[in-house]
């Protein structure tokens, strides 16, 4: 898996989950998108959850300068961010980026894995839950089970809702009879399919529901005539469980690189404690 197309896959959902928010949800969380010769920089300033204010392709295509660092930390701190992740692969240009960021205020934090399959088989799962595509009748509540399973704030909820029907995303959901109980989306970039949003409520985990899910958004890339199909999780460590990798690994993912995770805290200026 080439990692700038990966990244790219990346780049283009965050794009598009960040512009096309509805104008009202776009105003409330603070939803701005910074591009800056191949990198996006997508920032959610009054939510300070990590996952949606970060750094994304620095240095990935075209060589980043330390300008276009000091640039991009300067406008998320001026827009209001409270912490900033600075997210870069491994062969970023230039060498020196990740002193750069340090001199910036930024540490090391924690990697995330990112992991690509081929679309030539499909995995074997088994569930008792429904699975099948999802539409606006059930966007809000996809978007409810994915804030309340990463614990973010609730009012993150609508904005995950309004990628459901948007161009260049599919949703599906599992279902226990008429209750939606586990939602999860793919974005098409070229011929990459992007995972992301993958959720199941705790009261129906171990149903097999995201292994199900998996295999659906395998089935829909295929029939969109992708060819490999990637996403990230929490890195796996001694010390940390992570059990989407585990379910990733198990359904036949393999690892592609690994990212490092920068932390800066700009409400001080320095770096998080």
């Amino acid at each position: 898996m080439d990692a700038q197309q990966a990244e790219r896959a990346e780049i283009e959902a965050l794009a598009s989950v960040t512009l096309n928010a509805p104008v009202g949800i776009a105003r409330d969380l603070g939803l701005h998108l910074v591009s800056d010769h191949g990198t996006v920089m997508a920032l959610a300033t009054s939510a300070d959850v990590l996952a949606l204010n970060r750094i994304v392709g620095l240095g990935a295509e075209i060589p980043a300068t330390r300008e276009q660092l000091v640039r991009l930390i300067r406008t998320a701190r001026e827009r209001g961010t409270k912490r900033l992740f600075v997210q870069i692969i491994p062969g970023h240009t230039p060498a020196t980026l990740g002193d750069w960021i340090e001199a910036e205020g930024g540490r090391k934090y924690n990697r995330w894995v990112r992991l690509w399959r081929d679309l030539q088989t499909l995995p074997d799962v088994k569930t008792d839950l429904q699975i099948r595509r999802i539409d606006t009748e059930h966007a809000l509540r996809s978007g409810e089970i994915v804030a309340e399973a990463f614990d973010m704030p609730k009012d993150l909820a609508p904005w995950i809702a309004s990628t459901v029907g948007r161009p260049g995303w599919i949703h599906a959901g599992a279902f226990d009879g008429s209750d939606l109980v586990g939602s999860a989306a793919l974005y098409v970039s070229r011929k990459v399919a992007w995972l992301g949003f993958a959720a199941t409520l705790e009261s129906h985990r171990g149903h097999g529901a995201q292994g199900a899910l998996i295999r659906r958004r395998m089935e829909l890339a295929r029939e969109l005539d992708c060819e490999s199909i990637v996403v990230e999780t929490a890195e796996q460590t001694p010390d940390h469980s992570a059990p989407s990798y585990r379910n990733m690994i198990r359904f036949g993912f393999t690892e592609a690189y690994f990212r490092q995770n920068y932390l800066i805290d700009l409400r001080t200026g320095n770096s998080a404690g």
